[in-house]
């Protein structure tokens, strides 16, 4: 039995069980729950990845910010340089 840990469209994996017991075989509310752990666990995941990603930025800005003007640095993150006038 599998069910797949999905948030927001995004299929981030799998899960699988199995049983060694023919008697003891698997049905619709084992898959009912199977699933909502599943969910759970996706929504914990891609927390867990958008947590690492606002750190990293953190830490980014935090560097950036010890040099450079904060218009800059917000450029520097958004992609963006802003002009330079002479």
């Amino acid at each position: 039995m599998c069910a797949p840990f999905i948030c927001k469209r995004e299929i981030l994996g799998v899960i699988s069980v199995d049983t060694m017991s023919s008697r003891h075989a698997f049905n619709s509310d084992d898959l009912a729950m199977l699933t909502s752990i599943a969910g759970q666990a996706a929504i914990a995941i891609k927390n867990a990845e958008l947590y690492a990603t606002v750190e990293k930025e953190t830490q980014t800005r935090t560097q950036l910010a010890r040099y450079l003007s904060p218009d800059v640095v917000e450029g520097v993150l958004d992609g963006q340089f802003p002009e330079t006038r002479w």
